[in-house]
This record gives structure tokens, sequence and C-alpha cells, in this order.
């Protein structure tokens, strides 16, 4: 794995209880490497990550599971990451 962990990104997330929602800054420090792109003549590597975060919603407090991927291109630059499922 070549992404130096741990890996900080911002996402706007809803509640799957109360559905508000709110910005999460979450901090990634395990990532799962699921495979490895050809893009031009560097490689392109995709992450797996599970995630826990409490909703911040005061009359909530549900806690979330987050699912989603991490894209890296350039080494070491996230290319993007987005959350596939929350329960």
């Amino acid at each position: 794995m070549s992404l130096k962990t741990p890996v900080k990104h911002s996402f706007n997330i809803t509640c799957p209880k109360c559905e508000h929602k709110y910005l999460y800054d979450l901090r990634l420090d395990e990532l799962k490497e699921l495979s490895l792109n050809k893009n031009s003549s560097d490689l392109e590597n995709q992450y797996e990550f599970i995630s826990y975060v409490v909703c911040k919603n005061p009359l909530c407090h549900y806690d979330i599971e987050l699912k989603g991927y991490v894209w890296e291109y350039p080494e070491n630059t996230i290319k993007s990451a987005e959350i596939t499922s929350t329960k």
C-alpha cells in the first residue's frame, strides 16, 4: 500500500435514523487496497474503508457505520473519495 495513513477527508453525511445532514471530518486509519488501474504511465489505486461516527443531532446520537472508497492518483494524493453506504 503506497497511500500514507491517516487520510483526512470531509463528507456530508445524512443520518439514516433522523435524516439530519451534517459535515464530518473523517480520519481514516485503516484502508484496504482493492485494485490498481493503469492510468497513463502511472497507477491509480483504489482503497476501501469502514468508519463509524455518531450523529451530531442532540436528539438522536445514532451510531452510523460508513463504508466507502478512496482513490489515489498520483501517489500519496487523494483523487476522490465517496461513501457508498450508511447504516
